[in-house]
């Protein structure tokens, strides 16, 4: 991401040719460019296609055309809008549901600590590695503590993976019998 200065906006604007975009987009734009200038020649100088008072209607159609994509360049930016705010609401609710799920096992187990902390520690890196999977990037996220043990027993999908060594944690305690019996209401 680059970050831009905005009281230097000439520099800004005469470095735009270094630009990812411009590059990918210059030669479509200089193509189209050259069929307009082509159809309007065309249309003026060969077919006479002008009205009466000598005023050719391409100025209207590329106003037309303007609107056109105005209107699609709109859409476009509020459904990325859209998909990026279903994407954030996700995000808070999966940190929710874990933080509510540590403090729910936290009140199931008491004072074991040491299971406790387990627990906490795979719930805490599930977001991390849910993360990693979705976006295939080895970025990693600012942690406290080194959580390699934990990824080099990791297989193939990191977050399956965390999802079943709780499991497995969660089973063996329920075998220990060391979760409380608790009253569920349906």
């Amino acid at each position: 991401m680059r970050v831009y200065n905005t009281k230097h906006f000439i520099k800004i604007l005469f470095s735009l040719h270094k630009s990812d975009t411009l590059k990918i987009l210059f030669p479509s734009m200089i193509l189209v460019g050259l069929y307009s200038w082509g159809i309007q020649y065309l249309e003026v100088e060969y077919l006479h296609l002008t009205s009466k008072s000598g005023v050719s209607n391409v100025g209207m159609i590329h106003s037309l055309l303007g609107f056109v994509l105005s209107l699609l360049l709109v859409f476009r930016t509020n459904t990325a809008y859209d998909r990026w705010w279903e994407g954030r609401k996700l995000w808070g609710k999966l940190v929710n549901d874990t933080r509510n799920f540590a403090i729910k096992i936290n009140t199931i187990l008491g004072d074991n600590r040491q299971d406790i902390d387990q627990i906490a520690r795979y719930l805490k890196y599930f977001p991390h590695f849910l993360a990693k999977h979705l976006s295939k990037e080895s970025t990693r996220l600012a942690l406290d503590e080194d959580y390699s043990e934990i990824e080099s027993s990791l297989k193939n999908h990191g977050p399956s993976d965390i999802i079943i060594l709780l499991s497995h944690k969660l089973n063996q305690l329920k075998k220990k019998e060391k979760f409380r019996k608790l009253k569920c209401y349906t």
